[in-house]
């Protein structure tokens, strides 16, 4: 991942293009678009990437493009994109498909940025149930915890309070304002103590994000669910394991952390 090319406002590592169309065929393949069949045939495509962020820099006003490595977060990000990429393409005519990697950079910048448009860092959302929630706003998602789930209730406020690591970003009145909006908006999550409400209505594809005991911390992990011999699975880009892990459990991980206190499911919405 040493190298990078401009793709007229998208920063794409190494050979990222070319592997965008290699696991885009594959989601073409069957023909039609299944979201959940789609996140079962898909997610061995990603097993083993490396797990760290991009190497090179990007600049702040173009959209990274990375499938040599991942974060948690950007493994969620380049999958929901990637399927929003494959619905957009299956639905419409061939003569009126857009180019599917100008596609996906753009589904790209809509979970990434306010607005769906990266106009430099002051765009980007930095807490990831920030982006869940836009989601949700815009109609592609839909917060699963609104059924059975309790309400959620934090101050958030963890970049503001840590400059030192933030800088510029967490003086921002932007970024204290933003973290003020989405310390009052009422969400909805399952506390570990009622994980198994979550469970029996677990779907392939649903996006799982852990609430942090950290202070002023929403989440602290976050991933893609699959259903494994009928119990839910977490598929996520692990720094303990240094990579991408395809079917970890779902019960075993929450069982191997004491950092976490619950979980936010927001499944998205294709039709």
């Amino acid at each position: 991942g040493g190298e990078a090319d401009t793709y007229d406002g998208f920063f794409v590592v190494g050979k990222g293009h070319q592997r965008f169309s290699e696991i885009f065929r594959k989601g073409l393949a069957p023909g039609y678009f299944y979201y959940e069949e789609l996140t079962r045939n898909l997610m061995e495509e990603f097993e083993g990437i490396p797990y760290g962020a991009c190497s090179v820099s990007c600049p702040s006003d173009q959209t990274l493009v990375n499938f040599e490595s991942f974060d948690c977060v950007t493994f969620v990000e380049t999958y929901y994109a990637l399927a929003a990429t494959l619905h957009e393409h299956q639905k419409q005519s061939r003569s009126r498909a857009r180019d599917p990697f100008r596609a996906f950079g753009d589904h790209l910048n809509r979970i990434r940025y306010f607005g769906g448009e990266n106009c430099g860092m002051q765009d980007r959302i930095h807490y990831f149930t920030q982006e869940l929630e836009e989601l949700a706003r815009s109609g592609s998602a839909f917060n699963v915890a609104m059924a059975n789930g309790r309400r959620y209730w934090k101050k958030i406020n963890y970049i503001s309070e840590n400059g030192e690591q933030y800088g510029e970003l967490a003086e921002n009145r932007q970024t204290q304002k933003l973290e003020s909006i989405l310390s009052r908006t009422p969400r909805f999550y399952n506390p570990l103590s009622k994980r198994s409400n979550y469970f029996p209505m677990a779907q392939d594809g649903d996006i799982i994000a852990f609430s942090a005991r950290e202070e002023g911390l929403d989440v602290s992990h976050c991933g893609i669910v699959t259903i494994v011999d009928g119990r839910p699975a977490l598929n996520h880009a692990s720094a303990k394991a240094n990579k991408v892990v395809i079917g970890h459990d779902l019960e075993n991980y929450i069982r191997s952390r004491t950092r976490i206190n619950g979980f936010f499911v927001y499944r998205p919405i294709f039709d």
